[in-house]
C-alpha cells in the first residue's frame, strides 16, 4: 500500500505530517527540521547540482520510529528521473549498483550518503541550481510515502552535511 502525504511548508502541512526542529548538521550549524509521517523521519535532504550530462544525487538522514520495518523502495523528482542506488567496491573498483529497496528495521537509522545508499538523479532538462529548492517524494512497500522539500547544493556543501561513508 503506498500512500502520498505532501509537504506543505514548515508552517503549515498536511494532516499527518509533522515538521518540528531537527539535531544539527543544517547549513551554518542550523538545525534542519525533521519531517515525519506514520513511523519515518526525514532529515537535511539535500540535491547536489548537476554535472554535466544532468546527473545529481539525494542525501537525506532516514530514520524508522515505528514498530515494523520499513523499506524505502523509491523516490521521484518532477522534471527527473530518480532511483536508489548503492556504491559498492567491486575487484578494486568503485561502483553504483541499483537496489530494489533499503530496509530500515524498528529504531534503525540511516544516511543516504556519498560511498553508501543515495538517490541517482537524471534531470532530463538543465536541472536545479544550487540555491532552489525541491520536493522529493519517499515510496515505501507499506505505510506512508513522504515529500519533503530537498535543498540543492553545491558539491562541497552536501559533503560537510552528509560525509561519505567509511569504506
Amino acid at each position: 500500500m503506498l500512500l502520498a502525504v505532501a509537504w506543505a511548508g514548515a508552517c503549515g502541512g498536511e494532516p499527518g505530517v509533522e515538521v518540528r526542529g531537527g539535531q544539527g548538521g543544517g547549513p551554518d550549524g542550523e538545525k534542519p527540521p525533521v519531517h515525519r509521517a506514520g513511523g519515518i523521519e526525514v532529515t537535511d535532504p539535500v540535491f547536489t547540482e548537476p554535472l554535466a550530462g544532468g546527473a545529481g544525487a539525494l542525501y537525506l538522514g532516514l530514520a524508522n520510529r515505528g514498530d515494523e520495518t520499513a523499506t524505502l523502495i523509491g523516490l521521484s523528482v518532477e522534471g527527473a528521473d530518480a532511483s536508489l542506488h548503492r556504491t559498492e567496491e567491486r575487484e578494486g573498483r568503485t561502483a553504483m549498483t541499483p537496489v530494489e529497496g533499503i530496509p530500515l528495521a524498528p529504531g534503525a537509522e540511516l544516511r543516504l550518503r556519498p560511498g553508501g545508499y543515495h538517490g541517482m538523479i537524471r534531470w532530463s532538462g538543465p536541472g536545479p541550481a544550487p540555491g532552489d529548492t525541491l520536493a522529493v517524494t519517499l515510496r515505501f512497500d507499506e505505510g506512508p510515502g513522504l515529500t519533503v522539500p530537498a535543498s540543492v547544493v553545491g558539491h562541497g556543501e552536501a559533503l560537510t552535511r552528509h560525509p561519505p561513508e567509511e569504506p
